[in-house]
């Protein structure tokens, strides 16, 4: 039998949670935890517990900042006129430069 491994707060993980998402939510809750640099696990547990999840600028967050924020422009070269702004994609637009800001204000 396995050694049981401790968290890093010295905690048991030993019981299961899983649901169903659709596509779109499963790459949003993977977009949100990449940028803010934890595992889905761990982006989840933070979010249901209320916990704030503190965003350190490293190059991995930094990575997929920047694939978020090439994704968003390639949305938004494809849009013809304002009316054509999805409120999810400026809610996106919104959230990533916010954060850049946030880390770019932290990291100088």
């Amino acid at each position: 039998m396995s050694k049981k491994k401790r968290d890093s707060q010295g905690r048991y993980r030993s019981k299961t949670i899983a649901f169903h998402v659709s596509p779109e939510e499963y790459k949003t809750i993977e977009e949100l935890a990449k940028l803010h640099g934890v595992c889905k696990r761990e982006y989840l547990v933070c979010c249901a517990t209320r916990q704030v999840i503190n965003v350190t600028g490293n190059p991995r967050v930094f990575k997929a900042l920047r694939s978020t924020m090439e994704e968003i422009l390639a949305q938004i070269k494809l849009i013809r006129n304002a009316s054509d702004f999805s409120p999810d994609l400026v809610e996106r637009l919104r959230y990533v430069t916010e954060l850049y800001v946030r880390l770019t204000r932290d990291n100088t």
